[in-house]
């Protein structure tokens, strides 16, 4: 094993030649999707191996890389001057760190070249405070929930912790004193390459008003309160680490003048938002059904039917009642205002108004409506369960099923191949994808299971009464399925997809959901490694 090592370590740099090379093409070409495909996928795959090779920060640039790529692709667009920059910048410092003698062998790791061994990521979330008893009580709920709660007592500890391995999101406790050294903390915390817009939140024993507007001019997505119940320390971890993991937020522009609908687009893809635009208000109900946006920004005036016509609709039909609904019109009087908002608006914006205010108002209204899903507990994409609420009622299937000596089988499923989807189709096709996915889901497992969307492309399934053996074989008629029916993905178009799953039973393969998900999400591995598109019950 050693002698490889060697050799790999030999040819190394030669992998970062590859991605240089990759990159190079795509930067000639830069309006060629699949140029910038394959850069991205060279990028990928030297950040994943860079580790195991004892080269993190040869990892560390290579992510840098495949984030700009991503966002390039995600956008569509010809990538701006300062885009190829910044990859750049972080080729040069993988070509430097490639010539670096490697850091020795990564913690926890059987062997250099040895692979991972779980395929699903926990949430990992920094939680930064002095009170003993506080960080035992959120370990201890977070690791209920399948979170990772890494603790630190100082802002340097949290700080160096940060360097070191990438969080999901950060709590932080909010220390007594003049300095501002908590928000000195998160100001520190964004500035580090990766977590630009790590979600944080505040916590303290204090009700000061001047902490709290200190929390939101650093960014803080939460400030909470002590003392703090299970339920309380749950909805935090929930909102900080399960929504972001979901994805962008989705926004459908409907507007029949294109050149308006493609400026706003642009502002709002630049904020960070998945936009989808439509033309014709006379489809609205089918394209909502195939979209399923989080907000929807509607022109006032359109031919036939009118943005009023719209949100009266919507309004009064069960599926979008509650849809977030913002206007947009040229006209601002009073009178208009009135009658969008009797309408059943959330929001009013002109379009020759200011861009930061749209975008502003728009992001309000989006986290808004996302704190409302939050409550429900149910994904507004797929309509199955999210994170917190399948802990709910998976809680005393287990009980039950320790009580009465009866199995119960947890499944790990992976929809295969999901960001090619994503970049050939484009993200409402990959949408469109997790609905079908999730609608089969449905009609082929019973009333009782219980099934979550666990974030991105993931899913988790709990079958009471079922072995592992089972869980597999209706998973296999599914998969037949899938391979003959092709999802409907935009335009018709015909998305052929398969998915990979990992099942675990009760007691067999551990009596606690912890026991539960590492069998599962071994088996999901080794689902993947044996080619994708089955289920995995032993091993």
């Amino acid at each position: 094993m050693e002698a490889e090592r060697t050799d790999d370590l030999r040819t190394f740099p030669d992998r970062v030649l590859a991605m240089q090379a990759a990159v190079a093409a795509a930067w000639k070409a830069p309006l060629a999707a699949v140029t910038i495909a394959q850069a991205r996928v060279e990028a990928h795959k030297l950040r994943v191996t860079a580790r195991c090779y004892g080269f993190p920060d040869v990892g560390r640039a290579a992510g840098v890389i495949e984030e700009l790529l991503a966002t390039m692709l995600d956008e569509r667009r010809e990538s701006s001057t300062g885009d190829w920059s910044d990859i750049e910048a972080a080729l040069a410092e993988a070509t430097a760190a490639a010539h670096r003698p490697p850091a020795g062998k990564p913690a926890g790791a059987t062997s250099p070249l040895a692979p991972p061994t779980s395929y699903t990521e926990r949430p990992r979330l920094l939680l930064v405070d002095a009170d003993q008893e506080f960080l035992r009580s959120v370990r201890e709920t977070g690791a209920e929930r399948l979170i990772d709660v890494v603790t630190a007592t100082t802002p340097d500890e949290a700080l160096q912790k940060a360097e070191a391995v990438r969080f999901d999101a950060a709590i932080i406790a909010v220390l007594p004193g003049p300095d501002g050294l908590s928000f000195q903390l998160a100001r520190r915390l964004g500035r580090l390459r990766g977590s630009e817009h790590l979600p944080i939140a505040f916590v303290s024993e204090s009700r000061d008003i001047h902490d709290r507007v200190a929390a939101t001019r650093v960014g803080s997505s939460l400030y909470l309160t002590k003392p703090m119940d299970a339920a309380a320390v749950t909805a935090a971890l929930f909102h900080l680490t399960t929504i972001p993991r979901l994805g962008k937020p989705r926004i459908l522009i409907l507007d029949d003048d294109a050149d308006a609908a493609h400026v706003f687009a642009t502002l709002l893809r630049a904020a960070g938002m998945r936009v989808t635009i439509h033309l014709d208000s006379t489809l609205i109900l089918d394209v909502l059904a195939k979209a399923r946006p989080d907000l929807l920004l509607l022109d006032l005036s359109m031919p036939t039917v009118t943005g009023l016509d719209v949100c009266r609709v919507l309004r009064q039909t069960p599926s979008w009642k509650d849809l977030a609904i913002v206007f947009l019109s040229g006209q601002a009087d009073l009178r208009t205002r009135l009658q969008a908002f009797q309408a059943g608006a959330d929001d009013f914006v002109e379009k020759c108004g200011p861009a930061e205010e749209i975008v502003a108002r728009v992001r309000r209204a989006v986290d808004r409506a996302i704190s409302f899903k939050e409550v429900s507990g149910k994904d507004a994409l797929t309509g199955l369960w999210l994170r917190t609420r399948f802990m709910e009622e998976l809680s005393p299937r287990i009980r039950e099923a320790r009580r009465h000596g009866r199995p119960l089988t947890l499944v790990v499923l992976d929809v295969d191949h999901f960001k090619a989807v994503n970049d050939a189709h484009g993200h409402l096709a990959g949408d469109q994808v997790l609905v079908g996915v999730a609608a089969r889901l449905r009609r082929w497992f019973r009333a009782e299971d219980i099934l979550a969307r666990w974030g991105g492309d993931e899913f988790m399934l709990a079958l009471p009464g079922q072995t592992p053996e089972n869980a597999a074989s209706v998973l296999g008629r599914l998969l037949r399925e899938l391979e003959l029916n092709a999802l409907e993905g935009d335009f018709g178009a015909a998305l052929h997809v398969t998915f990979s799953a990992g099942a675990a039973g009760f007691p067999a393969d551990g009596d606690s959901l912890d026991a539960l998900f590492e069998a599962a999400d071994r088996r999901l591995y080794l689902a993947k490694r044996a080619g994708r598109a089955r289920a995995v019950a032993a091993g």
